[in-house]
């Protein structure tokens, strides 16, 4: 609806009744610290009570008083009394949050003010000049255009999770958007106000613009309230179920100016006072589901596709106006002739937004194809280090075993002799033992006694007075007969053999030696 439509007394509150749909976005605030806006988070009852007072208020008042100044004065300013709740319940989120989030908030508060400019000027015609809205009004425009910040605040999606790069791209969008309802603004209604004035023409075709914006603007709510979940979805939801009362509103009091029996703070005022008071408590309650916020839901690929398109869309949207100016309807010459010198300026301011967002997303696109061959060349040299890395591992590791063999066959070896020594006996002896105990039980338990098995047979060496040789010739030359006689013995024991130094001058030689079976024998 608009607040101009007609000259009558209903027309009057036409200014109000766009309130019904221009508030559809209340903003949802969180939790503030100083002491007032606390107040406020913590107590969303206590303010649904004074909106609902104010709310029976006015019906009381409505009913009670007939059709009169006074009656104009408390309903214009009970209005303005509520978009200004609206506007300071904006400023907490705000003044909090940041980023995305932040800026939601501010394009919120900035529909709602712009909306209460409008109430503003309605009332200043009404309260202080004490006449009636010219028809049409000047400030429709300004009341048209406050749905478009609320828009832009939802295509921002604060439930989603920052995209970050990308966020030039979708002030773009929003100033597209802006561009094009005020240009749908200029082509459909403002013809009829200054270029042909048709005061019914205007009133109908400003109705039906009006309408078709919160159309879109209803729907955008029931997709984010839809996709979201936790707070956010709460709030989505007070916001579309206040919007849409608002669109009914409007509905309702357009029929009754039709029926010339609509005038400002009449009941039909009702349905817009408790859309603005829902507006408004949107506020608290997204202060008090702040405390308990949930995080943010990870972007996901079609996050902000949806803006974008429709932006894209209003571009698009552009050479059928021009040929709706051009040959659409029975427009007068001059209407025609507006319409189209709007439309092709409009086409050049566009396009020169889309030749920027064009821009910017070439100059990101090489941004990250630059990053990508970045990061592709920085694992092509991490490759390179890891398998240098696992060359050299496997060098290490190889090189490790053989020293660890080395150490082992140290620990086991006599330096003086280099024969085996005790500790290397003792090594090999369990296993040795174990398999010569088990042939051994296997022949015993063979009723045929006849198989063979392997017995081991200690032969110790000693040398004789080796005590001498260390006194009379020294302990150089005892270790150099030690070193013989291992050598002597080595080349006289078989290879199978075991030849091991068992401590000073003592030698202990373990073979095996088979055992013929009873049948063989």
């Amino acid at each position: 609806m608009r607040s101009g439509a007609k000259s009558l007394p209903q027309t009057k509150h036409l200014g109000s009744d766009r309130g019904y749909l221009r508030n559809a976005c209340a903003p949802p605030t969180q939790t503030y610290n100083y002491p007032v806006n606390l107040r406020l988070s913590v107590q969303p009852r206590q303010w649904a009570v004074v909106a609902s007072v104010a709310v029976c208020a006015q019906g009381l008042f409505s009913l009670l008083w007939s059709h009169s100044l006074r009656l104009t004065v408390f309903g214009d300013l009970i209005q303005c009394v509520l978009l200004v709740s609206c506007v300071l319940s904006v400023l907490p989120n705000a003044t909090r949050e940041k980023g995305r989030t932040r800026l939601f908030w501010v394009l919120i508060g900035g529909g709602f003010g712009t909306w209460l400019s409008a109430q503003m000027l309605w009332t200043y015609f009404e309260v202080v000049r004490h006449q009636e809205v010219p028809n049409p009004f000047v400030g429709d425009v300004i009341l048209f255009l406050h749905i478009v910040p609320l828009m832009a605040a939802l295509a921002l999606e604060p439930h989603v999770r920052p995209d970050g790069p990308l966020a030039k791209l979708g002030s773009l969008d929003f100033a597209l958007l802006l561009i094009w309802w005020l240009y749908l603004f200029l082509f459909v209604v403002i013809p009829w106000q200054y270029v042909y004035p048709n005061e019914a023409i205007y009133g109908r075709s400003f109705d039906v613009l009006y309408l078709s914006e919160h159309l879109v603007f209803l729907s955008a709510l029931a997709l984010l309230w839809r996709r979201s979940t936790g707070r956010w979805k709460t709030i989505y939801a007070n916001l579309l179920g206040a919007a849409l009362l608002y669109a009914i509103s409007s509905i309702g009091a357009s029929v009754a100016i039709d029926l010339h029996v609509y005038y400002t703070g009449s009941l039909y005022d009702l349905p817009l006072l408790a859309s603005i008071a829902w507006f408004s408590g949107v506020g608290s309650i997204a202060r008090a589901l702040s405390q308990a916020s949930q995080p943010a839901m990870t972007a996901s690929p079609k996050h902000g596709v949806w803006a974008a398109r429709l932006a894209m869309s209003a571009v698009f949207s552009t050479p059928f106006m021009i040929i709706w100016a051009e040959f659409g309807g029975h427009a007068p010459m001059s209407v025609r002739t507006y319409r189209l010198v709007l439309t092709l300026g409009t086409m050049v301011v566009m396009g020169f937004l889309v030749f920027l967002k064009q821009h910017l997303l070439d100059w990101e696109l090489i941004r990250l194809l630059q990053v990508s061959q970045e990061n592709l060349q920085e694992a092509s040299r991490l490759r390179d280090a890891l398998l240098g890395k696992e060359k050299s591992l496997t060098w290490f590791s190889r090189e490790l075993q053989r020293k660890n063999l080395e150490l082992q066959e140290v620990s086991f070896t006599d330096s003086l002799t280099g024969l085996w020594n005790r500790r290397y006996l003792e090594e090999i002896l369990a296993s040795d033992v174990g398999l010569v105990l088990r042939e051994r039980g296997r022949a015993h338990e063979s009723a045929a006694g006849d198989i063979d098995h392997h017995d081991l047979v200690f032969l110790m060496v000693d040398i004789d007075f080796f005590k001498k040789v260390n006194d009379c010739h020294g302990h150089v030359v005892g270790d150099e007969l030690l070193r013989k006689i291992s050598k002597r013995l080595s080349g006289v024991v078989r290879r199978s053999d075991l030849l091991i130094r068992w401590g000073g001058e003592e030698f202990l030689i373990m073979r095996e030696e088979e055992v013929v079976g009873i049948l063989k024998k």
